[in-house]
């Protein structure tokens, strides 16, 4: 509960304040920023002129009459609070990217009174839009209002946009606001496939669950609110011939096959299984049936950035397989080249200085083999060259 007082004595300035509560007062020595006593939460403005007093958690122990003076001689600013019901705390989920409503139903008896939706903000609930609001939408943000509820739509959402949200009403007087219902707004992402088809094909589709959902009716709907988005099918009801959904709980898959397709059939259809009289997603399908065969960047950006990250992938990959090939290829030919040296080395020097050796092994194997080994050479060509007889063992 929130409530705001502006000097009843404006034409002076202020240092401290008195707040009055329904079970005792308070002193007020800070200005111009937030100052904490227990539950309360007070913010002086010096240059507004106005004080801004926060219980929270409110409850009916909180009833009572709350007011400020600036001074003793002053005429004291009052007003008497009483809960009337009780605030409603509701959870809530929303996917990035995607558009999403945050509803806010109220009985008649505010009927009359100015809504409000804000968001927490550490000590403060930072407003977004009030039926007073000169336009109904800001940015991303827009308000709806009827007889019974006003509810805010977020498009697209972002994981910026998950915190706590409230509902509430402002006195006529902007003396006080109150909160009537909360709501904790958890965002996650999800997966989108982009489906480009043309009239009269078949489209088949899976969508994979975890194994928590494997006892939960499975759904599909359609629509780019997630929450006003159309039943189209389940896996307990399909509600066209052209339209079948079957669910293979082994492999935890659900198959959508949608024949003979439509320009109709276009839009967001959400993959999901129904739980608490809510729905649950699993999966986005982003469907373009038409004769064109380019798929619209506004429509399927998902793409852009698929193939961008899927090319970088790639090039990273071949470049360590390139870095791979080329250092093999080396070790192969140094070793190719070592390999080379050390016949070498071993013909010449081995062979050369142990020769006694490999022939004293090899006498005993029957099979020899000449070879001439000529030294000092004469000028006079001798009658019988001096020979040796040199034996190797084959293997």
């Amino acid at each position: 509960m929130e409530m705001t007082w502006k000097y009843p004595c404006d034409e002076q300035k202020y240092d401290k304040l008195k707040v009055i509560l329904p079970t005792k007062t308070i002193q007020i020595n800070q200005t111009d920023k937030w100052e904490k006593s227990g539950k309360y939460f007070f913010y002086h403005d010096t240059l507004e002129k106005y004080l801004r007093l926060q219980v929270w958690p409110f409850n009916s122990k909180d009833n009572g009459t709350y007011g400020f003076n600036c001074d003793e001689n002053a005429k004291k600013s009052e007003v008497k609070i009483v809960e009337k019901t009780h605030c409603k705390t509701l959870n809530q989920t929303a996917y990035r990217t995607a558009k999403m409503t945050i509803k806010c139903d109220y009985s008649h008896m505010y009927l009359s009174k100015t809504k409000f939706i804000c968001k927490e903000n550490n000590f403060t609930c930072k407003s977004i839009l009030t039926t007073k609001s000169s336009k109904n939408s800001t940015g991303r943000f827009t308000l709806t209002h009827t007889s019974s509820n006003f509810n805010l739509s977020i498009s697209p959402v972002s994981l910026n946009d998950a915190g706590v949200y409230w509902c509430g009403v402002i006195e006529s007087n902007g003396s006080y606001q109150a909160g009537i219902s909360k709501i904790q707004l958890e965002v996650k992402n999800i997966t989108m496939f982009p489906r480009l088809r043309t009239p009269g094909q078949d489209l088949k589709y899976y969508c994979k669950y975890g194994s928590n959902f494997s006892n939960l009716t499975k759904c599909i709907c359609k629509g780019e609110n997630q929450d006003e988005c159309q039943d189209v099918g389940s896996t307990t009801n399909n509600m066209s011939r052209r339209f079948m959904m079957k669910d293979n709980k082994i492999n935890n898959t659900i198959t959508i096959e949608v024949r003979n397709l439509t320009v109709a059939d276009s839009g967001t259809y959400w993959c999901g299984a129904n739980k608490d009289n809510s729905k649950i997603f699993i999966h986005k399908l982003a469907l373009k049936v038409d004769n064109s065969a380019t798929l619209p960047a506004n429509t399927f950006g998902d793409i852009k950035t698929f193939l961008i990250t899927g090319t970088v992938v790639v090039i990273l990959l071949l470049w360590t397989a390139t870095l791979i090939i080329i250092y093999k290829r080396k070790n192969v030919r140094i070793y190719l080249n070592n390999r080379t040296q050390a016949i070498l080395l071993y013909k010449t020097t081995f062979l050369h200085f142990t020769c006694e050796h490999f022939y004293e092994e090899v006498t005993e194997h029957k099979k020899t083999l000449v070879i001439p080994t000529y030294a000092n050479t004469p000028t006079n060509e001798p009658a019988l060259l001096p020979y040796s007889i040199v034996s190797f063992q084959r293997t």
